[in-house]
């Protein structure tokens, strides 16, 4: 379960503020890389900004963290069929 490169390359990019598209954008990449695994990853992430002392980046990864719960958690209307 190591970090995405290709994320962390995608949200570093000196842009400013990521948009909540980003966030949302970088939490379906995880969750597609890594499944259910994808909140440990990016609760990693995390704390390794944390310990760091990078609090934009730890306040960035929470964003990203909490989307990825709303991501896995999200249960399809019922009645609705799979595509």
């Amino acid at each position: 379960m190591d970090w995405d490169p290709e994320c962390e390359t995608f949200l570093a990019d000196g842009r400013g503020e990521p948009s909540e598209r980003d966030v949302w954008a970088a939490a379906a990449q995880l969750v597609k890389a890594h499944g259910p695994d994808a909140v440990v990853v990016a609760a990693r992430r995390a704390d390794h900004w944390l310990a760091a002392g990078d609090l934009a980046q730890y306040r960035l990864s929470k964003r990203i963290l909490s989307a990825i719960n709303h991501l896995i958690t999200m249960v399809p209307p019922v009645g609705s069929r799979p595509n």
